[in-house]
C-alpha cells in the first residue's frame, strides 16, 4: 500500500501499518465505477489523522498485492489505484484505527469525490471522440492538476471503423450529433460511451480504458486466468445463482427517425449450444430505445451488445478460492469439476471480492461463456 503523490509517483510505503484482516478489494466489470476498496490502518501514531497536514481531500492510494516468493521476496500486482473517501477514525484505550473507504479513479469524474461543472459542456458534431476524451481528462481541476493526467489507452479497433445513414458514410470516432451535457465529466464520458457501444473504467494499474462492446476477439478467447478442478487446492465452493429474471435471449435496440426510415438493430440467440437458445425457452424479448441512433448498424451494435450480456445470467455462478492475485475481471477461468476435460467449462469473470488478509477467501462472479 503505497500513498501517492498527484503525479502518481510514490510518496511513501504504508503496508507497515496496514491491518490486513479487514481490508479488501472489491471489481465489478462495468462502465463507470469499478474498484471500491476498504484499508485498516494501525493510527496510534496519529500519522493518518485526516486534516490538511496529513491525510486530505485528494490523496491516492495504491495497492498491489501477492505472495512471498521461496527466497523470501515479495511478488505483487497491482490491484487499483484510488481516492480516499470517507475515513472512520476509531480510538480504544489499547489501540486507535483509522478506516479508508476508497474509490477508483471514476470518483473525480461523477461528482462523487471531484467532477461537478456548471453550465454546459458540448460536444461537437464532426469533432473526433477520442481527442475529447483525452482533452477532458486534462481538464484542470482550478489548482494546477488536471482530472487524471494518466494518458487513456483507447481501443485502436475504432481507427478507420464507420456506419452509414441515409447512403452516407460515417467515422465512428466522429461525433454524430450535438451533445449538450450537464452536470459531471463522468455524464460527458458516458454520452461518447454510448455513442461508440463501448465499455469504459479504470483498470487495475490506474489508466483510463475504452474498449469497443463487440471486438472481433470471442470472449471464450481472452486469457484463462486459472483453471479450477474438483481436487484443486485453491478451490473452496462453486455455487450456481442463475439470474432468470434479468435473463433475455432477444434484444430488440430502435432509434431515431430520419427520412422516414426508424432505425433498428436486432439479436437472438440462436446458438444450440446454448442453454438459453429461442427454441428452448422460447423469445424472452429486452427492447431498448436509442433516439439519438440513426444508423441500423449503431442499433445492431448496441444489440449485439446487450444481448452477450443478458443471455449469460441464466449461468451464474460464485467461486470461492484461495486469493489468486492476478485474476482480473472480464477474463477467464476454466471449471472442470469432474476432472474429465469434455467437462471443462470456460467462464467469464463479472466480478470479485478480494480479501487483502491472510485467512480469508476471495469470492469470484463470472458467467459461462
Amino acid at each position: 500500500m503505497e500513498f501517492l503523490y498527484p503525479d502518481e509517483t510514490v510518496a511513501f510505503d504504508i503496508s507497515g501499518d496496514c491491518i490486513q484482516d479487514g481490508s479488501s478489494i472489491s471489481v465489478q466489470y462495468q462502465s463507470g465505477a469499478r474498484r471500491s476498496a476498504t484499508l485498516v490502518v494501525d493510527n496510534w501514531d496519529n500519522i493518518y489523522d485526516m486534516n490538511v497536514n496529513k491525510v486530505w481531500f485528494g490523496q491516492k492510494i495504491r495497492i498491489s498485492a501477492g505472495i512471498y516468493l521461496p527466497d523470501g521476496s515479495q511478488f505483487t500486482l497491482p490491484q487499483g489505484i484510488f481516492y480516499v473517501n470517507n475515513p472512520d477514525e476509531v480510538f480504544e484505550p489499547s489501540a486507535r484505527t483509522t478506516t479508508f473507504s476508497l474509490s477508483d479513479k471514476w470518483s473525480y469524474l461523477d461528482g462523487s469525490l471531484f467532477g461537478n461543472f456548471a453550465g454546459v459542456y458540448q460536444l461537437i458534431p464532426g469533432n473526433n471522440l477520442f481527442v475529447g476524451i483525452q482533452q477532458l481528462l486534462l481538464t484542470d481541476r482550478g489548482n494546477g492538476e488536471p482530472l487524471d493526467r494518466t494518458p487513456p489507452l483507447l481501443d485502436s479497433s475504432y481507427i478507420g471503423k464507420t456506419y452509414t445513414v441515409a447512403d452516407r458514410t460515417y467515422n465512428y470516432l466522429d461525433c454524430p450529433y450535438t451533445a449538450k451535457i450537464s452536470g459531471n465529466y463522468a455524464s460527458v464520458i458516458n454520452e461518447i460511451n454510448t455513442m461508440l457501444v463501448s465499455v469504459c473504467g479504470y483498470d487495475c494499474r490506474g489508466r483510463f480504458v475504452l474498449q469497443n462492446a463487440n471486438t472481433d476477439v470471442k470472449d471464450d478467447q481472452n486469457a484463462v486466468q486459472w483453471d479450477y478442478t474438483k481436487d484443486s487446492s485453491l478451490l473452496v465452493s462453486v455455487s450456481r445463482n442463475p439470474q432468470l429474471t434479468e435473463m433475455y435471449n432477444h434484444v430488440i435496440v430502435t432509434g431515431g427517425v430520419l427520412n422516414g426510415h426508424i432505425a433498428k438493430g436486432e439479436a437472438i440467440n440462436d446458438d444450440l449450444s446454448s442453454p438459453t437458445n429461442v427454441s428452448y425457452v422460447g423469445k424472452k424479448t429486452y427492447v431498448v430505445e436509442q433516439s439519438k441512433y440513426y444508423a441500423d448498424d449503431q442499433c445492431l451494435e448496441m444489440a449485439k451488445y446487450e444481448l452477450t450480456r443478458r443471455k449469460r445470467l441464466s449461468s451464474q455462478v460464485t467461486v470461492e478460492t484461495l486469493p489468486i492475485y492476478h485474476l482480473q475481471e472480464h477474463q477467464l477461468i476454466a471449471l472442470d469439476l469432474d476432472n474429465t476435460t469434455q467437462n471443462r467449462q470456460l467462464y467469464l469473470v463479472d466480478g470479485y471480492e478480494l480479501p487483502l488478509g491472510q485467512t480469508e477467501n476471495m469470492s469470484i462472479t463470472a458467467s459461462l461463456v
